[in-house]
């Protein structure tokens, strides 16, 4: 329908130069809005692994993206920016529930930790991915902070220690 799909003209170039001239139109759904993720903060067991690549799974974490203009498609992704500094980056497939959310499920194995700035875009084509990003991190449990002393019989209170010292 006009509502749900925009009419772009469809040229090809072998070179990036010279195009076809042919005006082909083809409907692509128009871009959705991503507005939140929820859970937009999860814990992870950290990994190492710092590629992009795509992934299937079941089980894991699902993270429900909201917005509007949303339209059920078999292709449609959801890709987790890890680091916004380098695009590393993993693309999932996303499920349609309504024109408002999808959902995404991080596989069981995932033990990625985000850096500041990281977010999920969608793309109701697989290919081409939103503007508007929903922030989303992951974290590792933390790990070599100690509460010193655990007690307070003062009115000192308690300090922060950081083992190893930082």
């Amino acid at each position: 329908s006009t509502q749900t799909c925009l009419t772009q003209m469809l040229e090809v170039t072998m070179n990036n130069f010279t195009y076809t001239a042919n005006n082909v139109p083809i409907d692509r759904p128009t871009s959705p809005v991503v507005i939140a993720a929820t859970p937009a903060r999860i814990t992870v067991a950290t990994s190492t692994t710092t590629s992009r690549r795509q992934t299937t799974g079941t089980g894991g974490t699902i993270i429900t993206l909201s917005g509007r203009g949303f339209v059920e498609s078999s292709a449609a992704k959801c890709r987790f920016t890890m680091d916004p500094n380098t695009g590393d980056s993993i693309d999932l497939p996303a499920t349609y529930v309504s024109p408002v959310l999808y959902q995404c499920t991080l596989p069981p194995s995932y033990g990625r930790v985000t850096r500041p700035g990281s977010a999920i875009r969608f793309a109701s084509d697989g290919q081409v991915f939103t503007g508007t990003t929903a922030t989303f991190s992951a974290a590792g449990a933390a790990a070599g902070i100690a509460i010193t002393p655990p007690f307070v019989r003062n009115a000192s209170g308690p300090y922060v220690t950081f083992h190893p010292p930082v």
